[in-house]
Order: structure tokens, then sequence, then C-alpha cells
């Protein structure tokens, strides 16, 4: 009965849409343009198109009179772009709301050249233009530079990771664009990381990124930050192989290719090594998953990472042995303004060794113990995504969304343990995941009226297999007896069914203002089914269900900019064993934006979400998780979780002295997540989830980039500092552990256009361990580098030391690094001899000493060595 009411709903509303498909309303735009001294520009073009970029159809355009004036009619939609150019002034692209009857349009000047000499002064390679940040890129290029990567490195507040993975003012990029096209909707950071410096011409940030279709009309695109790289008019193609080996059988392969067409394009990467390079990055990976979020959520939708996912992508310490393949598509098809249809698909596969050896003596027993452990782990996953977008009218859009995933995870680990009793342990533990996910948006714009349907649905499921043999006696008695060992054999699988119905509006009010509502109904049930060879099989299941109202009151220009998103939640959870639980929870998502100018901000946000505990945390009957760890039934009551954020980001840009400064903060807090109470018997450590958990987290990160003068030396300072608790319990004591770490960075950049250039600069770090009974653990760091950029003729290159020195809590550790890369390059031929951890070409041993008042513990751990490599590279254009 609930199904057909439902569905009966959503058939009412799409009707109530396509019916209106024949209602319209005629808007008209009148405006004067003029030059920096109030003088009116004649015969100016302005445009209105859909998109910021300018890359769909125009929707009305007009030319100004003698006296700068312009009229623009027949403007059907709620949200647009206008963009006017005037031969010898800056372009200017604008956000037109459908509430404005007039603007007033000012337009500046290029600057003047003489010849090939452009006059700067204090030019420090930085525009502003309305919401867009732009960046003359061969201001700050050496030559140098290998990859697009290299190139944005060197821009002003832009952070780039080893991945590729791109940040500004200290927050991800949502969107990378070439030349306007989204080409790189999956592994953006593997494509960045292969195409090469040169077919950069441009780079600009674009704050107030639209792609154009009218379901992102309903969101707030004001915290939308996407990256245009502009390379040259002429590129439409381009390719590139790198392959290469060296000693101890070390290799690396990449081939990254580009192709933009009129009706489409499409990129591919592929990126192979068993240098232990990092070739995904974990944004990336989370970024190859849709968005399946309406206008409730912001358009958010949350995704949990597993411990073996996170293995898979940031490798710990301890791997000496790592090979890394990933393979990247992405392709777009428009054959017509009314269709377009993008697809993304991602293949990853990794295969790591890890080794370490620790040997503990304790104090008071005079004691000592020893344990190895040799872990050899095998991941694979795979996913793919399609978004197709049908637009019959300029009124009508129908945006549908698939995602699928699979997963495949294996470790094997093996422990030989030396103390009061030995033992040799042998632990196979197998994960299988899959995920498939589908929505259907439909959304109508009637003038200053939109309206909109979405519908979600979806089913996870996961399989865990363990296998463990041990011939140690310390183990309880009730596992199994294989042969004189004890063993173990359990199976635990977790299916999630979901679906989700929400509905909702938005209307355009005078002055920028606007009012939004929404209607969210979703459904989660969870199964849990564990079979044990020597516990129970036990079987559980949970329903999850959630109603949302929201309102939404916004403003989106003018010096004040605001968003307020208040909602009453309903949620209700039902479980085989128990009662049901309900609650009702206000929550909130707010937004304060003061815009002194393009160049000066203030951002204050503050949210509070409610959601669920995992169902595997209130299971009411026990789990083996590993060898020495049992999850003992749950005493969990309550199974909602709140979470409070606040945020405060500054951000100021002065051209004439060089000066960028981001400042931000964020604060958090999540109460009612399920508390591990651990208690410890010998080998086997028992873990029993109870109401609590409560976490609290605190950030600061401040940035300072300044150019020096005339030099063409640019300084950058980078201050953070983290903080966070966490409740914990051990042996039913409970307490909490904090952790306290600041951190300082300078390092100097110079930009000579000669054969040299540099990068120097240092960092500290500090971090405070505070856990039970008050005991304390700090650790300082202190690193150092030096690298070296030279360009000359046919050769570029760079060498590179760092030093790093960690000490505290009796732990001392000092490590040098020296690398190298030269190449040679021809017409479409690239010769590379490269190198990284030359001290350790064979082996990386490490070697740390920790004391305390009860013992003294030594761990020794292989880490990947070095490498010397040469490769060979093609380009294709």
């Amino acid at each position: 009965m609930k199904h057909k009411l439902h569905i009966k709903t959503i058939g009412i509303l799409l009707y109530l849409l396509c019916s209106s498909m024949f209602s319209f309303a005629q808007e008209r735009l009148s405006g004067k343009v003029i030059d920096d001294n109030g003088k009116p520009i004649a015969m100016a073009n302005v445009m209105l198109y859909p998109d910021s970029l300018a890359k769909q159809s125009i929707l009305t355009y007009a030319v100004t009179d003698n006296k700068g004036i312009f009229h623009l009619s027949s403007i059907s939609v709620h949200h647009a772009w206008l963009h006017v150019k005037s031969i010898g002034y800056e372009s200017l692209v604008m956000k037109y709301d459908s509430s404005q009857l007039s603007c007033l349009i000012t337009l500046h000047a290029k600057s003047q050249e003489l010849g090939e000499v452009v006059v700067k002064g204090n030019y420090s390679g930085i525009k502003t233009r309305g919401d867009s940040i732009i960046f003359d890129v061969n201001h700050f290029k050496t030559g140098a530079e290998e990859n697009v990567s290299d190139v944005l490195r060197r821009l002003p507040g832009m952070e780039v990771s080893e991945t590729g993975k791109v940040k500004y003012e200290g927050k991800a990029i949502d969107k990378i664009l070439v030349n306007g096209n989204d080409v790189m909707s999956t592994g953006s950071g593997m494509m960045l990381n292969g195409l090469p410096a040169d077919v950069v011409s441009g780079a600009e940030i674009l704050r107030n990124w639209n792609d154009g279709t009218l379901a992102n009309s309903l969101r707030n695109s004001d915290q939308r930050t996407a990256l245009n790289i502009k390379t040259s008019e002429s590129l439409r193609f381009t390719s590139k192989l790198d392959a290469g080996g060296g000693i101890l059988n070390k290799y690396q392969g990449k081939l990254t290719s580009l192709l933009i067409g009129k009706k489409g394009s499409f990129s591919a990467a592929l990126s192979s090594n068993n240098l232990g390079k990092e070739i995904l990055s974990l944004e990336d990976y989370i970024g190859s998953i849709m968005n399946f979020g309406g206008l409730s959520s912001g358009g958010v939708s949350q995704m949990q990472i597993s411990e073996e996912e996170s293995a898979m992508l940031t490798p710990p310490s301890n791997v000496y042995r790592n090979a890394n393949s990933a393979l990247i598509l992405n392709g777009a098809y428009a054959p017509s303004n009314k269709l377009d249809i993008k697809i993304g698909i991602l293949l990853n596969k990794a295969k790591m060794n890890a080794f370490d050896r620790n040997n503990s003596f304790y104090f008071a027993s005079s004691l000592e113990t020893e344990y190895n452990d040799s872990t050899e782990k095998d991941n694979k996953t795979g996913s793919a995504n399609v978004r197709i977008k049908w637009q019959p009218t300029n009124k009508l859009e129908i945006l549908s969304s698939t995602f699928a995933k699979l997963s495949d995870y294996s470790a094997t680990q093996q422990m030989t343990y030396w103390g009061n009793n030995s033992m040799d342990l042998e632990e196979c533990k197998k994960l299988n995941k899959k995920d498939l996910r589908q929505s259907v948006q439909v959304t109508g714009n009637f003038g200053k009226t939109s309206l909109y349907a979405l519908m979600t649905f979806g089913r996870k499921s996961q399989e865990e297999k363990l296998n463990v043999l041990n011939d140690s006696l310390l183990l309880p008695t009730y596992y199994v007896q294989e042969a004189g060992l004890c063993g173990i054999r359990s199976y635990l699988s977790t299916e999630n069914y979901l679906y989700a119905l929400e509905a909702g509006g938005k209307w355009s009010l005078p002055e920028g203002y606007s009012m939004a509502f929404a209607f969210r109904h979703d459904y989660n049930k969870d199964k849990l089914h564990a079979e044990d060879y020597s516990l129970d099989d036990n079987s559980t299941e949970g329903i999850y269900k959630k109603l949302i109202g929201s309102l939404i009151f916004e403003k989106t220009t003018g010096l004040l900019r605001f968003k307020i998103n208040a909602s009453l939640t309903g949620n209700k959870y039902e479980r085989s064993t128990e009662s049901a639980s309900s609650s009702v929870r206000f929550n909130y998502n707010s937004l304060l934006r003061l815009v002194f100018s393009p160049k000066s901000e203030l951002i204050l946000t503050g949210s509070r979400e409610t959601s669920q505990i995992e169902l595997s945390k209130m299971a009411d009957f026990p789990v083996h998780l590993a060898y020495d760890r049992i999850q003992m039934p749950s005493s969990i009551h309550s199974p909602f979780v709140s979470k409070d954020s606040y945020s405060i980001h500054y951000r100021l840009i002065n051209n004439y002295s060089n000066l960028l400064l981001f400042v931000s903060g964020m604060y958090s807090k999540t109460k009612g997540d399920g508390l591990a109470d651990a208690t410890q018997h010998g080998v086997t450590r028992k873990q029993t989830y109870m109401d609590g958990g409560n976490e609290e987290w605190m950030s600061l990160h401040g940035v300072v980039t300044k150019g020096l003068g005339h030099w063409p030396v640019d300084a950058n300072v980078k201050v953070a500092w983290t903080n966070s608790c966490v409740a914990s319990s051990l042996n039913g004591m409970r307490f909490n552990t904090k952790v306290n770490v600041p951190k300082g960075e300078i390092y100097f950049t110079t930009r000579f256009k000669s054969i040299f250039n540099f990068d120097i600069g240092g960092l500290y770090k500090k971090s405070m361990y505070t856990s039970y009974a008050g005991k304390e653990q700090d650790n300082e760091q202190y690193e150092a580098h030096l690298y070296t950029y030279f360009k000359y003729d046919h050769f570029k290159g760079s060498i590179r030391y760092a030093i790093s020195k960690t000490n505290g809590s009796g732990l001392e550790r000092v490590s040098n690094n020296v690398g190298f890369q030269l190449s040679y390059s021809m017409k479409r031929l690239q010769l590379t001899l490269s190198g990284d951890e030359l001290l350790h070409l064979h082996k990386n041993n490490w070697l740390n000493i920790s004391s305390s008042s009860y013992s003294t513990t030594t761990s020794y751990y292989m880490r990947m060595p070095g490498y010397l490599l040469f490769s060979c590279g093609l380009r294709i254009d």
C-alpha cells in the first residue's frame, strides 16, 4: 500500500511538471555597459548563455547602442550567464537571475602592449574578474615542468598532491575542465600527472561554476569551484606514452590521451608501476562515485571508505613491495543540445607485501617477547558511472544517473610469536563488495519557479570470509581443532537495500533572494548474517526510515549573501530483535558570505545532520573479526547519530603587493556513534559496542603567498593546527584519546627566466597524544628540502634533496632522500633517466626504539626501496 502511495505521488508530480511545460514567462533585461571612467561603450556584444563557460547554445543576445544601452528580451530561464565582450576590453562573465530587471556593467581596459613587451609594474600574474580568478601561467612557468600537475603547483594558492589531487585556498576543487569541457569527471589526478606541461596556456578558478543543467540551478552553485585549464585553440587531440625499466626489476608505464571534438570528448589514463608510487588519490576514488544527493541534502551524498580500500590507496609504512595499476576512461557525447551522455570507468589493482618485527622487554617481569608479522594483500576494484541528460525543451530536463561497483580484497598474514609461549599463525581474509545505484530526476523551469522530483534506489552487499590456523593453546577452547591446530572459519555477509523519494521547488524573488522547499523519504533495509564453525549462526535485520521536510532561504548577490536550510527530520529504526526506536530532530545547514570585493570575502557555515549507526555495530551476537579479535553482542540502545559542524574561511588577494591570504577553521562534534569497549584476555581481545562514541575535531589552516617585490621569487608560509578528542574504553575504564598536532611550513620558489630555478623550504610538526590514565606521547618532526630545476636547450630536469628527523618519547629517526630526473626531448620523443631514494636502492630498513615507564620496544620494518629508472616517452598530437 505504501509503495502504491509513493508511485501515485510521483505520478501526480510528473503530470504537473509536464502539463506546466506549455506555460512560460518572457522576462526582459535592460542595462548599460561603461568603461573604467564611466563612459558608455558602443557596439559591445551582450550574450546570454545557460552555462558559465558558454559551451551550450546561446539563448539571446544584443549589441549596445551609442549610449552603451542594451535590451535582452524573450528570456525564459530561471538562471543564466551574461557574457559581455568588446574590442580593447577584458571580457566579463556575470550571473543573471530572473529577478533582475536592469544592470550596470563595467568593462576594464586590457593591458597595453609595446611589441612583445607587456608593461607590468608590480605584475602579480593574477587577475580577478567577477567570480573568476585568472592565472597567467607563463608568468609562473620556468620551462622545467614535466606535466600539468607541475604547472599548477607553481600557481599561488594552489596545492597539488603527488597523485594529482588539486586544492585551492585549502579546499578541494569540485570539477576540473579543459577549455570548458568536462573531460575528467573520473580520475582527474591521473590525467593531470600524464598530460605534458606545454599543453597549458592558461588557468582560471571559477568560484560560481554552473554546468548549465536545470538540476544545478536548484543548488547553491556559489559553493561549487571549478578549475578550467586552457589550451591552444588548435588542440583537438594529444597523447603521450611513457615506458621504462630499471635495476632490481623496477618498471613504470603511463599512457594518457585526450580528444576534444565538436560533439563529444574522450580521455584515458593508464598507469602501472612497482616503485611504490601512489597512482590514484583517495579523493579521485571517492569522486568516481556519482552524486545522488538532492536539494534537501545540498546535493551531497555520503560514502564510507573501508579499511581495505584505504590500505589499497594509501599503503602503510611497512610495505616493502607494491605493484599498482589503474585505468581511467571518460567519455562524453552530445549529439544535440537536447541530449548529453557522460560515462566514467575506473579499474584499479594493487598487490603489496609488508613486514615488521617487534621486540619488547617488560621491566617488572623481566619478560621479553618478539613477533614477526608478514602480510600479503591483493586488492582489485572496478566502477562505472553513466549520466544521461535529456532536455526536450528549455523548460524540462530529465537526468538519469547510474553507478555500479565491484571490489575484491584478499589478505594473507603469517605471524610468529615468542614469549611465555610460542605461536605460529596463518590468517586468510577475503572481502567482496558490490554496489549498484540508480537515480532519476525530473526538473521543470517555469519563469521564476523551478520544480523537481527525484527517485533513487540501490543495493549494496558485502561478503567477508575469515580462515585462521593457529598452534597456540592460549586461544579459547571452543575453537575447532584441526590436526592439532586451533582453527577459525567464519563467514559474515551484509546486505543493504535503499530507496529515496524527493520532491521540491524553488522560487526566485527580487534583489537576488530565493525561496525553496523539499520533502524527502528515505528507506534503508539492512541484513546481517554470520556463520561460524565455533560460534552459533546468527542473523539480524534493521529498517531505517527517515522523513525530511526542508525550507531554504538564500540570497546570492550583493555584499551580504546567505543560505539558510532548516529541516525537520523524523527518524524511525526497527530491528528484528528489539522494539522500534523513534526520534524527531531539527537539522540545519546555513551559510553566510560577505563579499567585500572580488578579491576579498568571508564565509561562515554551520550544519547539523542526523544518521544511523552501522548495523554491524548493533549486532546482538558475537562475530569473529580476526584471529585475536571478537566483536561481542552490542549494548547500544540509541541507533541515531548527530553531527554538528562549523567553519570559517577568509580570502584576500592583493594584486599590487603580490599577496594572497587564505585562513580557514573547522569544528565538528559527533554524538551517539558506537563506542568500542575493549577487554584483553591473553591473546584474544573482545570488543563490545555500547552507547557513546562522542568525538570532537577542530582545525585551523592558514596560507600566505607573497611575491618579493620586483624579484621573481615567491615566499609561501603555511600554518596548521588540528585537535581531536575521541571517547575510548579499555578493560571497563573509559577515557578520552586526544591528539594535538601543530604544524608550520615555509618555502621559497623562484621563477627566473634562466637555466636554474630553486625551491627551498622547511617544515616543523609536533604530534602530542594523550590516552588513558593521562599517559602522553610527544613526537617532533623536522624537515628541510632543496630542489633545483634546470632547463637548457633540449635538456631539463631536477635534483632533489630532503632530510627528515623525528624524535620524542624515546623515538629518534633520521631520513635522507636524494633523487633526480634528467630528460632530453626531441620532436616527439623524450628520453628520461630518473631516480629516488638513491641511498636505499637495494633495501630500506627502518628501526624505531620507543620507551615507557614499564617497557622498551624495538620495532624493525621494511619500507619501499629506491629506484633508478630509464624511460622513453612518445608524444602524438
